[in-house]
């Protein structure tokens, strides 16, 4: 992808880079991976496939606090998702179906909430933040889109010849296997209904070790 050959340029040569990349640009790593196209009328239709800002040094701020509710406050409506229960169902049994066929060893089914937000979107990732306490937030403006994001995960971090990534899988704890999920392997099942001992050693087999050639998960 030419954009993050820049990026990487630009970063051996002293400079510092912050942006992101999108799901949708998944595609441009691997050709066997697809993407669902997003229509020009959707909210993130618009969004560009990676985006990054170039500049010479981080600058240290003051960490957000609450602060006062009148200065920086930002008004969310009710969240509405996209889907209703049929729609869900629907797509929870074409999960199982290709979990049973074998065409997958992991699906994360999630719902978009959509919500309008007026006020100052700073002042949402704070809340976001302070509400989440997560380790990794981050807040992005590219002038035309808002990225606010209160993760607790660790996507990956790239230091030297060292790759580390904390997934925040199975958060919801063991689940009851379900055989007519997931019928192949007990390890799959494990990772289909977000096992803690399972998704690990599957995320380091088939995603990272045939970049790093090992991989340790510590305990």
């Amino acid at each position: 992808m030419p954009v993050l050959r820049a990026v990487e340029e630009a970063a051996a040569a002293g400079r510092w880079a912050a942006g992101f990349v999108a799901y949708e640009a998944a595609g441009g790593l691997d050709p066997t991976l697809v993407t669902r196209a997003l229509a020009p009328n959707e909210p993130l239709g618009e969004l560009p496939l990676a985006w990054f800002c170039l500049f010479d040094a981080p600058r240290s701020v003051e960490s957000i606090g609450s602060g006062a509710e009148t200065e920086g406050s930002c008004t969310v409506a009710p969240w509405q998702p996209d889907w209703d229960r049929a729609d869900y169902n629907r797509k929870l049994d074409r999960i199982r179906e290709h979990l049973a066929a074998g065409d997958t060893y992991q699906c994360n089914l999630t719902v978009r909430l959509r919500a309008r937000a007026d006020g100052d979107l700073l002042g949402l990732y704070r809340d976001l933040a302070l509400a989440q306490r997560g380790a990794h937030c981050a807040y992005v403006d590219t002038g035309r889109h808002v990225i606010a994001s209160a993760t607790p995960e660790l996507f990956f971090d790239w230091t030297g010849d060292r790759l580390t990534t904390r997934p925040m899988k199975g958060q919801r704890g063991h689940q009851p296997l379900r055989p007519t999920a997931c019928p192949r392997r007990p390890s799959e099942c494990e990772i289909s209904t977000g096992h803690p001992s399972g998704i690990c050693p599957h995320l380091r087999r088939h995603d990272y070790q045939p970049m790093c050639g090992s991989t340790a998960t510590p305990q």
